[in-house]
């Protein structure tokens, strides 16, 4: 599927990473009532391995497929997919911006 059908691979790899930044968003909104600890110590530790963990999934997402394809030497193909990756990166956050101003 992601040689022969580019754009769907990065509309659905840039509908994912949205849906995960999302669900990170829920948790860091929510962190006082999730994380009811006396101690910030606890709390360091998840959002630093959460920052790590993030940057490791963002970077499958987004980028793996370039990657992957740009060593199987389908360099066309791998920079097609980085440029709607980005694309639809743009349009994504554009149409959240525009909803966020619209309510």
């Amino acid at each position: 599927m992601i040689k022969k059908r580019p754009l769907l691979t990065s509309f659905l790899s840039s509908a994912l990473f949205f849906s995960y930044i999302s669900l990170i968003s829920w948790v860091l909104n929510h962190g006082e009532e999730i994380f009811k600890s006396n101690s910030d110590f606890p709390v360091a530790i998840f959002m630093l391995s959460l920052f790590v963990f993030s940057a490791l999934i963002t970077g499958l997402l987004l980028l793996g497929a370039p990657i992957y394809l740009y060593f199987e030497k389908e360099k066309k193909i791998a920079f097609k997919i980085l440029s709607f990756n980005i694309l639809f990166l743009a349009i994504i956050i554009l149409a959240f911006a525009l909803f966020q101003i619209l309510i």
